[in-house]
């Protein structure tokens, strides 16, 4: 199938401490990191399987080990992207001081291209709490491209849900603004202060792909959640576009089940690793059959060039 689109798979390595503090929870004591030691190295196999390269979305805090810098390395080594999740993943990202924010990315920027042996060139806003001022930043500190925005105007509703489940309120930037719901649903450049829009700059904004039309999520969290039809609607959708996509992972949804109450309202959590297999490979497989699946830059230079 020479004539496939191309597309990027992404994947947001959230550690399982990530959880707890968007509860405003303490981790466990003696926590071990699950995501980097089951729910990474199964995905990796998946995309060794299915012949997948991807980008993966790092926090700089989690560099710490020197085992899970070797495993980035090999990443890299592999055919992957590294790309830059902010430092510490901090809650309501968008509204931190402006020194803050610089010293998020700046700092695990370098310590991600240290560990990968490459410069990184892609950012993504923790919970895609984006506002100008990243996208400023950005620009000024030469990086290619933005990954931060998800383009569906159903923000304000999935943060009430989430409040309602987790009994825990929530950063109003999470899941962004609710204009940032009419961006483009395929790789542009935006203004810079107003992100939803197009514009002239350098950088590219690469959104998760929502429906078309309903501009509903169908990532694989809002998937293994509602079900499989949800990811069949979105695939379908898209495909009748006959246009790239940018699908968005997350590799603690890998992980074998986590126990703890407090952590019931990530249904993800909670589902067994052997039902969560049978889902991914099946999305996995068709993704990889549809699409020509490559890092998050090679995308965009194929859109530069005018492809789809």
């Amino acid at each position: 199938m020479s004539n496939r689109p191309y597309g990027t798979i992404q994947v947001d390595v959230d550690e399982l401490a990530v959880y707890y503090e968007s509860l405003s929870l303490p981790s466990p004591d003696g926590e071990s990191g699950p995501v980097y030691a089951q729910g990474l190295p199964r995905l990796l196999e998946l995309f060794e399987q299915f012949e997948i390269r991807a980008t993966f979305f790092i926090c700089g805090r989690d560099l710490e080990s020197a085992d899970r810098r070797r495993l980035i390395r090999r990443m890299a080594e592999q055919g992957h992207e590294l790309a830059n999740h902010s430092y510490s993943h901090p809650r309501g990202f968008a509204r931190l001081p402006a020194k803050r924010l610089e010293e998020e990315i700046l700092k695990s920027g370098e310590r991600i291209a240290e560990a990968g042996g490459a410069p990184v060139r892609g950012f993504r806003a923790p919970a895609f709490s984006l506002s100008p001022a990243v996208l400023h930043f950005l620009e000024r500190a030469g990086y290619l491209y933005d990954a931060s925005i998800l383009p569906t105007p159903w923000s304000p509703l999935m943060r009430w849900g989430h409040h309602r489940l987790s009994r825990c309120p929530l950063d109003e930037s999470q899941y962004g603004h609710w204009r940032y719901g009419w961006a483009p649903l395929n790789p542009y450049h935006p203004d810079l202060d107003a992100p939803q829009r197009r514009g002239e700059t350098r950088l590219w904004e690469c959104p998760v792909t929502t429906m078309p039309g309903l501009r509903l999520p169908f990532h694989s969290t809002f998937v293994i959640g509602f079900g499989a039809w949800v990811f069949r609607l979105g695939f379908l959708l898209n495909s009748l576009r006959a246009r790239g996509i940018t699908y968005l992972l997350h590799p603690a949804e890998l992980i074998d089940p986590v126990e703890d109450p407090c952590m019931a309202s990530f249904r993800f959590l909670r589902v067994p690793w052997e039902d969560k297999r049978r889902l991914y490979e099946s999305m996995l497989q068709r993704l990889s059959r549809a699409y020509r699946l490559v890092p998050t830059v090679e995308y965009l230079q194929h859109q530069a060039a005018g492809g789809t």
